[in-house]
C-alpha cells in the first residue's frame, strides 16, 4: 500500500513535528526533520501494510533522525522551552504548565509518554519504534509518569 504524499504530509506532518520537536527540542531541527521523514518516504521503494504501518513507519524514522540530529556537534544552539511555548496556543494555564513538565523530563520519559499519550501509540508499536523492549517501554511509561508527578506536584 502506498498513499501519495502530499496527503501524508496533509494528514501527519504536526504528528511528526510534535515528535521532533520533543526529542531535539528545537522549532527548526524539528522542521527539517519533518521535510527529510518526508523526502524518505517519497523516494522509499517499500510497500506498506497499512495506513496505521505508514504512520508508524514515519514515526520511526522521525525519532531516529532526530536522535541523529542530537549528536550532532553543532547542536549547541537551541531554543528554550519557554520561547516555545510562548508561539505555542494553550486552552488553559494548566495546559502550558504540563507541556513544560514533560518537556523538561529526560529525553527517554519525554518521547515515550509523549508517543503514548499524544500521538496514541501502544506499548508494542512505542517499543518497537524505540527499539527497546516491551517491559523497558513500561518501564519508561511508569517512571515518566512518577516524574511528571513530582513536577507537578499533584
Amino acid at each position: 500500500m502506498r498513499i501519495e504524499t502530499e496527503i501524508l504530509i496533509e494528514k501527519y506532518r504536526d504528528a511528526v513535528f510534535a515528535l521532533s520537536y520533543c526529542i531535539c527540542k528545537d522549532h527548526e531541527e524539528a522542521d527539517d526533520i519533518v521535510q527529510d521523514v518526508f523526502v524518505k518516504y517519497h523516494f522509499c521503494d517499500k510497500e506498506f501494510e497499512s495506513e496505521r504501518h505508514i504512520r508508524s513507519w514515519l514515526g520511526k524514522v522521525a525519532v531516529n533522525l532526530s536522535r541523529n540530529r542530537n549528536m550532532c556537534f553543532w547542536r549547541s544552539r537551541k531554543e528554550s522551552i519557554e520561547e516555545y511555548s510562548k508561539s505555542l496556543v494553550f486552552e488553559s494555564e494548566e495546559d502550558r504548565d504540563l507541556f513544560t513538565a514533560v518537556m523538561s523530563l529526560p529525553q527517554k520519559y519525554r518521547t515515550v509518554l509523549h508517543l503514548y499519550y499524544y500521538e496514541g501509540y501502544s506499548v508494542k508499536e512505542i517499543s518497537k519504534m524505540l527499539l527497546i523492549s516491551e517491559s523497558n517501554a513500561k518501564i519508561r511509561l511508569s517512571r515518566g509518569r512518577e516524574k511528571l508527578k513530582s513536577i507537578i506536584g499533584k
